[in-house]
């Protein structure tokens, strides 16, 4: 028995092909300033036969916080359009047989509840008043500097699309609602970590990610964003993350210093319930943007957790 689960244990899947993405990548020939924008496209067969295709955009996103803002809404402007107009409306209508308001609170439950007398109808427009509803209820525990990016955001947009009547303060806005999806929906993910025995080399560190987003809009519209300064200091860190158009928040990535998050909404299985919170504080996505932009180390990005004044309980890997 002991022989049998020796050999078990040591008995590991094939891991996944890692690409070498510069190989796929295709730099877009508009760019501002020492920002610009790519496609990585791979093409590879499954494993059933058929072909498949994984096809992200890239950020390079360089300068201040501002500055990296007005980057990401010059290049993604139409990208943002779409993604927060036509391709979340259709999102929040498919939510609606799924939804369950009965753990929101009050002013989210009267704004949200016209969706169970109109149904898929009215989805779009509830959801945008309740995500308006919580920006207003947190924008005042967001951090200046993610406001200044979100800001930038808006003006980049307008600057690239070039219409008439295109009102960067509407965008920034726009944008700020948008950032609170996660905070609205309480970002049930996925996340998985492995250490020492449990890895294939026995003392490796193993960190996986699943956004579980089913079928919304996000797969399609998935950026992998590195940011940086323009001039490197130690107050900042470079990091990737894994983010959708117009996102200014974090929620999954890695930084220069070896730092990755993921996060879980902690939800407890014996009685299948959230743990509590409240739309008094920081948004999650925010304190993981603290952490992946500043902590230095593990402590750092503990400290940095346990200080923050956050919003809904989240396992934090």
């Amino acid at each position: 028995l002991a022989a049998l689960s020796g050999a078990i244990a040591a008995e590991y899947p094939a891991p996944s092909p890692t690409f070498e993405a510069s190989a796929y990548t295709t730099w877009d020939s508009k760019s501002i300033a020492k920002s610009r924008k790519a496609n990585i496209y791979v093409p590879f067969t499954a494993e059933d036969g058929s072909e498949d295709m994984i096809s992200v955009y890239r950020l390079d996103l360089v300068g201040n916080d501002y500055e990296r803002g007005y980057a990401h809404g010059y290049l993604m402007a139409k990208e943002i359009i779409e993604f927060q107009g036509p391709q979340l409306d259709k999102y929040f209508m498919q939510m609606v047989l799924d939804i369950d308001i009965s753990s929101f609170p009050e002013p989210l439950q009267s704004i949200l509840r016209v969706i169970q007398v109109r149904g898929a109808v009215a989805a779009p427009e509830a959801f945008r008043k309740a995500l308006t509803w919580v920006w207003e209820t947190e924008e005042s525990f967001t951090p200046q500097y993610l406001k200044d990016e979100i800001s930038g955001m808006g003006v980049g947009m307008c600057d690239s699309l070039r219409t008439a009547g295109c009102n960067a303060t509407e965008w920034t806005q726009t944008i700020a609602q948008l950032n609170m999806l996660p905070e609205l929906i309480r970002m049930a993910c996925t996340a998985y970590g492995a250490w020492g025995k449990a890895t294939a080399t026995g003392n490796g560190l193993i960190q996986m990610r699943a956004l579980d987003f089913g079928g919304g809009p996000f797969a399609n519209y998935t950026i992998a964003a590195v940011y940086r300064d323009a001039v490197q200091t130690a107050d900042s860190n470079a990091f990737v993350s894994i983010t959708f158009p117009g996102f200014a928040g974090v929620i999954t990535g890695v930084s220069e210093r070896g730092i990755g998050v993921s996060e879980k909404v902690w939800m407890t299985y014996d009685k299948r319930s959230l743990q509590p919170g409240s739309y008094q504080g920081e948004a999650d996505i925010f304190v993981l943007r603290d952490i992946l932009q500043k902590a230095k180390n593990r402590a750092d990005a503990e400290e940095m957790v346990q200080a923050a004044n956050r919003t809904w309980a989240i396992f934090i890997g």
